[in-house]
């Protein structure tokens, strides 16, 4: 990862949610940068030595057009996460950095014919949206998305209806699933019912024409978005909570995905 800091201002700031607050920042010095679908930043508080780890929820090519990149930060007792909730305002200039080594190889001849798997559990839809923006730039793919969150309110925090609603629609290989869980400190997270909250319901999905299922999710879910793939032919990016991420690796293993076809990250 580059050592070099570079500098971005703060352009806007909104409240997604009570604890999901929405940045868009500008570096206008970011001829010669690109970051990979898939990346995070390192964020310096102005000021201290504080540093915040971030994935960008916009799209690489956003970034190359118009210098701008968007994050969106859930409230933690962190003290980046706090400050970024507290005190950063427009007009504020925040030092940064890309980073990470699990992303999207978005050259076009590396996506064509390639089936992708996208797993994402509460904020880890921001690397994992970014991700999706960037495959259905490309061609000859296949895609589907399965995204859990514990309300629906921080269910739709970064991807709005109108924007999942137009991705549907103008991409058919494109599918996707919402689940509304209700998480608490008793959850078992196990490898075989894959149990990240208690699945109370599926989002409605009335302005999408697809069924809603009002059940619990388990490996079978899995199983049934690899039906009718070449599961040579499968890459799968998770991002979410650490127990989440256990046990979609193992029910994916099961299934016939080698470690090498499942990328994902843990924060440390």
């Amino acid at each position: 990862m580059p050592t070099t800091m570079n500098k971005a201002r703060v352009i806007a700031v909104k409240f997604l949610t009570p604890t999901v607050r929405w940045f868009k920042l500008e570096a206008p010095n970011s001829a010669r940068q690109r970051f990979y679908a898939g990346q995070w930043l390192d964020l310096q508080i102005p000021g201290s030595d504080i540093i915040g780890g971030y994935s960008m929820c916009s799209s690489p090519m956003e970034f190359e057009k118009s210098c701008v990149f968007e994050l969106a930060v859930k409230l933690s007792d962190h003290p980046a996460a706090t400050w970024m909730h507290t005190e950063c305002s427009v007009g504020m200039e925040l030092s940064y950095r890309f980073g990470g080594e699990v992303y999207l190889d978005d050259n076009n001849s590396s996506v064509a014919g390639k089936s992708y798997l996208l797993i994402a559990g509460g904020v880890g839809i921001n690397p994992i949206y970014s991700i999706l923006q960037a495959i259905v730039t490309k061609t000859n793919f296949s895609l589907k998305l399965l995204y859990s969150a514990k309300t629906q309110e921080e269910l739709m925090f970064c991807v709005s209806k109108k924007e999942i609603n137009t991705l549907i629609e103008s991409h058919p290989q494109l599918s996707v699933k919402y689940f509304l869980t209700e998480a608490s400190d008793t959850d078992q997270h196990d490898a075989e019912s894959l149990t990240f909250g208690k699945l109370e319901k599926y989002f409605d999905f009335s302005e999408y024409s697809m069924a809603a299922t009002d059940r619990r999710m388990n490996e079978t879910d899995l199983q049934e978005a690899l039906h009718g793939w070449p599961l040579d032919q499968v890459d799968s990016f998770i991002c979410g909570p650490d127990a989440m991420i256990t046990s979609v690796d193992t029910c994916l293993k099961r299934l016939q995905l080698s470690p090498a076809q499942i990328h994902f990250e843990r924060w440390t």
